[in-house]
């Protein structure tokens, strides 16, 4: 991800610009331009997803959610307990076919002010790595 910060709308769910992947795998297909992974072989994957927010609400409601193709497969929210900073993850072992693909997505639930992402320096990520 680009080292900058990424203004996230309120009241809405944006998918994640990937602007590096690095899978490790021989048959993985790197596909930056649609923010996505797509492991290239079928099986099981421990997927875990992590976003560093900023400028967040006391009491508002944040999420990361990890999509397969375009259905939600994990999610995990989190009520801001103090403003500005909220470090945020999930993690699921996911079974993927050989087509399927791998997103990162946030929903900022604070219906009045945006927030932001930070990107790049590890803060902000998506990886997936075969069990088997």
């Amino acid at each position: 991800m680009s080292s900058n910060l990424l203004n996230i709308s309120a009241m809405g769910m944006t998918v994640l610009e990937l602007d590096t992947i690095c899978t490790g795998f021989a048959d993985a297909i790197e596909d930056t331009e649609n923010n996505k992974i797509t492991p290239g072989v079928a099986g099981l994957y421990l997927v875990i997803a992590q976003v560093e927010w900023y400028n967040t609400v006391i009491d508002k409601w944040y999420e990361v959610i990890i999509l397969i193709n375009s259905n939600d497969k994990a999610r995990d929210a989190k009520q801001a307990s103090i403003s500005n900073k909220l470090g945020q993850g999930v993690s699921d072992l996911l079974y993927f076919s050989n087509t399927d693909y791998a997103r990162l997505a946030v929903y900022n639930h604070d219906d009045d002010n945006s927030s932001d992402i930070a990107l790049g320096q590890g803060r902000t990520f998506l990886k997936l790595t075969r069990i088997r």
